[in-house]
């Protein structure tokens, strides 16, 4: 193939893959996908320590969406009280010799968002749950405790941009 034809196959390609919209991981994200409701313009966390789990990344797609987490409840438009936050660890693989070769990480939040002042809430009660297989090998168990660090961290990224894509449902307040 000549080098012409490679590039205007590459082209070709390119463009094709722009009309459908594909949107490589982490160039767009959540709060480019849609608006948040100005209710959500300043968000406090209950239930969890904001630098911990999901809420780090969380933090940055929120302002990417032009909302903030506040740490005081006082300066809060809305609350995401957090119900439950578990992680799950499952025997998925088993070899011939009853060893583990493989587990399944599971990552679950049940959540709500409140007004603070009067506690009515503009999105009930969601889980959000994200799983993922986790190689395990009894001979190398510094690679399998980094490979469960890396699985956990992906978890908690799906679980922030999914949350936030819940949050997108919240509507805007009504005009009076």
């Amino acid at each position: 193939m000549t080098p012409a034809a490679r590039l205007i196959l590459l082209v070709a390609l390119a463009l094709g893959l722009a009309a459908c919209g594909y949107q490589l991981r982490g160039t767009g994200g959540a709060a480019q996908a849609g608006a948040l409701s100005p209710l959500l313009e300043r968000l406090y966390i209950e239930g969890m320590s904001p630098v911990s789990g999901p809420w780090p990344v969380f933090a940055d797609e929120l302002r990417g969406s032009g909302a903030s987490l506040v740490a005081d409840p006082a300066q809060a438009s809305a609350r995401l009280v957090v119900e439950d936050y578990a992680t799950e660890r499952r025997v998925n693989v088993v070899d011939p010799q009853a060893r583990i070769r493989e587990y399944e990480l599971t990552r679950r939040l049940r959540f709500h968002v409140e007004r603070p002042g009067d506690g009515t809430r503009l999105l009930p009660s969601q889980t959000v749950e994200v799983s993922r297989p986790a190689a395990y090998s009894s001979s190398g168990l510094l690679g399998s405790s980094l490979e469960e660090g890396r699985v956990l961290q992906e978890l908690e990224q799906d679980i922030a941009r999914q949350v936030l894509y819940r949050l997108m449902a919240v509507p805007a307040p009504e005009a009076r």
